[in-house]
């Protein structure tokens, strides 16, 4: 996981958190922020963005503009 930054939006929301499933791959220099669920079997492209919430067995690739 280089270069991968997870945590909340603001230093200002202590109260919420990023729940990670299982067998969940992320690769490098991905973006996780804000209060949400990333399910299982779940695989983040290199260089993604994500701030919604993700089902099971799913694939994400969302670029940065």
């Amino acid at each position: 996981m280089q270069g991968v930054t997870i945590g909340i939006k603001s230093a200002k929301d202590h109260s919420g958190y990023i729940s990670i499933g299982d067998n969940v791959s992320i690769f490098s220099n991905s973006i996780i922020l804000g209060n949400l669920d990333i399910g299982n079997n779940v695989t983040i492209a290199a260089g993604s963005f994500v701030d919604k919430n993700i089902i099971d067995n799913s694939v994400i690739i969302q670029k940065r503009s």
